[in-house]
């Protein structure tokens, strides 16, 4: 399968873990930003390598997108965000994603 099939299960993963904060077309776009574009060829390679674990749920590291890495790394305030017009509701999230060990940097 093309990287982008894989980009594809992840953007689905990512809008599940936001829809329930907010199903507006912007949490929606914001949800997809949750991790890289290049995230996809990270899923399909680590397939390839761990072909049994095709068609199991498991997790998997994937790097995050850049508005997503910049608040993980703690580059970028929450205020600094909303300022940008990023939805309180998004930050929450993916604060709450940092405090439960759902992200390394």
């Amino acid at each position: 399968k093309s990287a982008l099939a894989y980009q594809s299960l992840i953007k689905k993963a990512a809008r599940a873990e936001f829809a329930a904060a907010d199903a507006g077309r912007k949490a929606r776009r914001l949800a997809r930003g949750v991790v890289s574009a290049g995230a996809g060829k990270t899923l399909r390679d680590h397939a390839l390598a761990n072909p049994d674990l095709v068609g199991t749920k498991t997790k998997v590291w994937l790097p995050a997108g850049s508005a997503a890495a910049q608040f993980f790394k703690g580059a970028e305030s929450e205020t600094e965000m909303q300022s940008r017009g990023i939805p309180e509701t998004y930050i929450l999230q993916l604060r709450e994603m940092q405090e439960s060990g759902r992200t390394r940097t």
